[in-house]
């Protein structure tokens, strides 16, 4: 037998397996594999999370045009 207790204390925390595999695609916009989380679009014109935001701060920066009728 060993003399060792059961519960010995570890050296790192203890994480959990999770499912496995990380969901990944590939962006329309930068042409790289990046995770699905925080993503838009469907089929091929799926955009990762930083091309929306990049678009988010293009559309911020341009002037508003109001036409006046």
């Amino acid at each position: 037998m060993i003399d060792e207790p059961r519960n010995n204390p570890r050296e790192v925390a203890f994480q959990y397996a999770g499912t496995g595999m990380e969901a990944r695609r590939l962006c329309m916009g930068c042409n790289q594999s990046k995770s699905i989380l925080c993503s838009s679009g469907v089929g091929v014109r799926w955009r990762c999370c930083d091309c929306l935001a990049a678009a988010r701060a293009r559309a911020a920066s341009q002037p508003q045009v109001r036409e006046e009728a």
